[in-house]
């Protein structure tokens, strides 16, 4: 399934060219690999990150711009999400290593034919606690005075 989930966000990427495509379905596409990272299985944490490292930013069919695309949709994610890998998993390691020589080789190569990789910076979100039915002008004043 995670194999299919790498061939179906290729595919959609390239469907999709000539227009940016749409984060909220590729984050669901995507979505579907990071449950595989999340998951307590060994064999399925393996898979899920070979497939976002070789199948997908290893993709030949993928160009830098559409990887590109792809890694400021999930590559903070994706990198927050891998996790502390257990010294007596061999295979964890060298697995680990593989996929991000793939994300590694596009950063490498996105930088050296194209130009630095912008991120796009979030946007500052706040959170009050407490109730706002209805929203008080005092409110409004300490959410515009702390933005």
């Amino acid at each position: 399934m995670l194999k299919t989930a790498g061939v179906i966000a290729v595919h959609y990427i390239l469907k999709h060219s000539d227009e940016a495509f749409e984060h909220e379905r590729m984050s669901r596409i995507i979505g579907i690999l990071f449950n595989g990272l999340v998951n307590e299985k060994d064999l399925t944490n393996q898979i899920a990150f070979s497939v976002i490292g070789k199948d997908i930013f290893g993709s030949e069919k993928l160009s830098l711009i559409h990887k590109r695309d792809l890694f400021n949709l999930i590559g903070k994610k994706l990198l927050a999400m891998i996790t502390e890998i257990d010294e007596h998993k061999e295979l964890d390691f060298l697995n680990y290593s593989s996929g991000l020589n793939y994300i590694y080789r596009f950063i490498s190569d996105y930088t050296h034919f194209v130009g630095p990789i912008e991120m796009c910076v979030p946007k500052k979100v706040a959170y009050y606690s407490g109730t706002f039915d209805p929203f008080s002008w005092g409110q409004k004043m300490v959410a515009r005075k702390n933005s």
